[in-house]
């Protein structure tokens, strides 16, 4: 008897080898793979703000600047990109565990992972992305948008959905960033998080994911081999059942998922289905 949709991923011709390196920015689950490819011994970095959920957020616009262009840049946060709440000092662009009682704490943590992602992208084979939500929040007295509230009253940010043009436009302009700065040979694999974000709602929670995959599937639609990422799309969106009762990644259902990329090797590699990085212009 089986219990779990299982969705067969048919070999890709593009294998990411042992001696790759892997980016990964996103979602909880990013990390989650990331962390199984580290313990694999890939030469792998995640997450160098923290975990972001949205693609806005990943790539972000005026009146903030993005994560990914941040990197691009090599940026040097100061005291005045922190704010301060309940005794810390914090970055909106940036997770809680950046936050600290020390100002000089603070910035030292970001600036030096600014500075490593920045060196580890140049020379990057792979970037992988996990979008979890098109939800985000504005804070109302800044007017920007944030990639973390920092468990500040949400009566000081406005909450909506990202629209379609904006989704797409953010995930484009990622793209084009990317190509900046990673080697020319270098993939890119979107995917999306299985993780439900319930606090939506379960109707809102389906419209997010439902807005990310065609938001995704309309960016790389302008790619070659975009049927490709289709398949990984699917695999990770029947994977819904992941979550445990906290509604985070369970890590016996993300060793199964990991495990179904890498069955029918015989070497240490990670089987997905990819698309090339990008090979026409996008508009």
């Amino acid at each position: 008897m089986k219990f779990r949709t299982e969705v067969e991923i048919p070999i890709s011709e593009k294998k990411i080898q042992i001696s790759d390196s892997l980016f990964s920015i996103g979602s909880c689950f990013a990390t989650e793979i990331s962390v199984k490819l580290a313990d694999s011994q890939f030469q792998t970095l995640n997450n160098p703000f923290g975990t972001l959920f949205n693609p806005w957020a990943v790539k972000n616009s005026i009146p903030v600047k993005n994560s990914i262009q941040e990197i691009f840049e090599n940026k040097i946060y100061t005291e005045k990109d922190l704010d301060f709440h309940q005794g810390e000092y914090l970055s909106f662009n940036h997770h809680t565990s950046f936050s600290s009682e020390n100002q000089k704490d603070t910035l030292r943590k970001i600036n030096e992972k600014i500075n490593l992602a920045h060196e580890f992208l140049k020379r990057s084979n792979w970037v992988i992305i996990t979008y979890g939500t098109a939800f985000v929040y504005e804070h109302l007295a800044q007017n920007i948008f944030v990639a973390n509230c920092h468990k500040i009253p949400q009566t000081n940010f406005n909450k909506r959905l990202l629209t379609h043009e904006e989704l797409v436009n953010s995930i484009t302009e990622t793209c084009h960033i990317l190509k900046k700065i990673c080697p020319k040979e270098a993939q890119i694999l979107f995917t999306l998080s299985p993780v439900r974000h319930t606090k939506d709602g379960f109707s809102e929670n389906n419209l997010s994911k439902a807005k990310l995959l065609c938001a995704i599937h309309k960016v790389v639609e302008q790619h070659e081999k975009t049927a490709a990422i289709s398949l990984c799309m699917k695999s990770l969106w029947m994977t819904c059942a992941i979550t445990d009762s906290t509604r985070k990644t369970s890590s016996i259902r993300v060793n199964r998922q990991f495990s179904t990329f890498g069955k029918n090797s015989r070497k240490p590699i990670f089987l997905m289905r990819l698309i090339d990085f990008p090979t026409k212009t996008l508009k």
